[in-house]
């Protein structure tokens, strides 16, 4: 359950106009970014030019949604340099396919998720943005993450095969070293489709110590970094197959004919959390409809705004239904359309038309992002924030050139302090009471289920005002068979406080 936060818990953060000057090191060479940077001035950019999926729409992209996220299609690591000249750093010699680059804070280091060969899962990998070795690993580049993970999965059942494979992706430098990353390694799958589930690691910059900070149920993944506060702003799939009633047992249904509504929400959208997973909470986005809350993608600009990618799909399964860019303040704000599909458009997987996924910033009000004018053939472009100068980078025959990073060094953002974590279980709970009665364990915590926010904010009306309220807390543990749906079991029913609070201790975790 997320409450869309009021304005006093989540200002918007002012939002910088004017000339921008940044300082870019890589390497030996030195070059300046002007806030709308010509072609000639910019900087060095990494990217990943990939094969198209088979028989694809338009709009349907590899490494996009639960559906296509960790597709194999074939791919190499693309250096483009300050004077538009290519350079390889992986290509099939080392990795069959590759996806999700990340540059290091001091510009010197590149992680990405990569597949070795044809019947593999994706792990993590880094290599230097010069192709020279790291550490001890020859051939230029290291593997971070394996296919070591050793669990118990009889008590899934019939189901325990479906979590025999698991694929790393997304990684994503902290500040302090350390790499978060997405991952299914935890043996789960998806309320709303045969996907399996995504989650939340962080490990040690060699590999080691990983352990997992999120428990979602659905998917978590896309993991950025708050330049501002050092926080880590994720993308989320929220969504509950139950549906409210008056006519059945236990007040769920998923049946429409029985529901007070067919709201499911089933979107993705971004949240913030700290480094070792507490303080959830949703950091951008237009609470009133759920399309105005849907992102995938996140990435954050200097200032704190959200650069986010649209779909009006917004549960990115089974299909995209194209992508266009936007961006948000920080907390409850209108979308700012800038290129691609735009939220009125109708979500027809045979449309044809401009598409745009990746966005990254380029200056205070540029970006860099994917591009398709037709929604089949992709390249690296770069506009102004209002949508308008769009322009080419770099655009390969026969290939999708997606995923753009600037090549540079960037302040590094605040540590965050991080509590002591008792470690939680690798495997989720089940319909089986001797699997959810161990020690893991969180406390659900509301304020006020009545608070509102300003008269003028995107944010829709919380419950009226009312004594004697209960709320039911329900489980839907990971099922055991491989088709049937998640069960859903009634854990506890608590009271509301005369002031709106909700405090629940002691709820089973995972």
């Amino acid at each position: 359950m997320i409450l869309a936060p009021s304005s006093r818990q989540m200002p918007a953060t002012k939002t910088i106009v004017g000339i921008c000057l940044v300082l870019l090191f890589v390497g030996a060479g030195v070059f300046f970014l002007e806030a709308k940077p010509t072609l000639e001035k910019l900087p060095p950019l990494v990217f990943v030019s990939r094969k198209a999926l088979p028989n694809a729409a338009p709009g349907d992209l590899p490494g996009i949604g639960p559906q296509y996220r960790t597709a194999i299609v074939g791919g190499t690591l693309v250096l483009r340099t300050s004077d538009g000249s290519l350079r390889r750093l992986v290509d099939s010699t080392k990795l069959i396919d590759v996806a999700d680059p990340c540059v290091s804070w001091d510009g010197k280091k590149i992680l990405f998720a990569g597949v070795q060969h044809a019947d593999s899962n994706w792990r993590i990998f880094e290599i230097g943005v010069d192709g020279r070795r790291l550490a001890s690993e020859s051939g230029g580049f290291r593997q971070l993450t394996f296919s070591n993970r050793v669990l118990p999965l009889e008590q899934f059942g019939a189901a325990k095969h479906l979590f025999v494979q698991y694929d790393d992706f997304d990684p994503c430098y902290m500040p302090d070293g350390r790499i978060v990353f997405a991952s299914t390694r935890y043996p789960s799958m998806a309320m709303a489709a045969k996907v399996r589930t995504s989650n939340l690691y962080l490990m040690e910059a060699n590999g080691d110590s990983i352990r997992r900070i999120t428990s979602e149920r659905s998917g978590g993944e896309e993991p950025t970094i708050d330049p501002v506060s050092g926080e880590i702003v994720f993308a989320r799939w929220w969504v509950n197959i139950d549906m409210p009633s008056n006519v059945t047992k236990n007040n769920l249904t998923r049946e429409l004919r029985h529901a007070l509504t067919d709201d499911i929400a089933n979107i993705w959208h971004a949240l913030i959390i700290n480094p070792d997973g507490t303080g959830m909470k949703l950091y951008a986005g237009f609470c009133r409809t759920r399309q105005g809350m849907q992102t995938y993608k996140p990435a954050l600009m200097r200032d704190g705004r959200l650069l986010s990618v649209f779909s009006p799909l917004t549960s990115l399964t089974p299909s995209l239904g194209g992508t266009g860019v936007r961006w948000f303040k920080k907390g409850a704000d209108y979308a700012h359309h800038v290129v691609g599909l735009a939220p009125n458009e109708s979500p027809d997987t045979g449309r044809e038309g401009s598409f745009a996924t990746d966005p990254v910033e380029l200056s205070s009000n540029a970006i860099l992002c994917s591009y398709s004018a037709d929604g089949k053939d992709y390249g690296v472009f770069s506009c102004a924030l209002d949508g308008t100068g769009l322009r080419t980078v770099v655009d390969l025959p026969g290939t999708l050139e997606l995923e753009p990073q600037i090549v540079a060094a960037r302040p590094r953002p605040p540590l965050v302090n991080e509590a002591i974590v008792t470690p939680v279980s690798d495997i989720p709970p089940t319909e089986d009471p001797e699997t959810y009665a161990r020690n893991d364990f969180f406390r659900f915590d509301c304020m006020n289920v009545f608070t509102n926010g300003k008269v003028d904010e995107p944010i829709p009306d919380a419950p009226r005002i009312a004594h004697d309220l209960t709320i039911q807390f329900f489980m839907n543990p990971q099922r055991q068979s491989a088709n049937a749906p998640d069960p859903s079991i009634l854990l506890k029913t608590a009271p509301v406080f005369y002031m709106g609070g909700i405090h629940e201790h002691d709820v089973p975790a995972g």
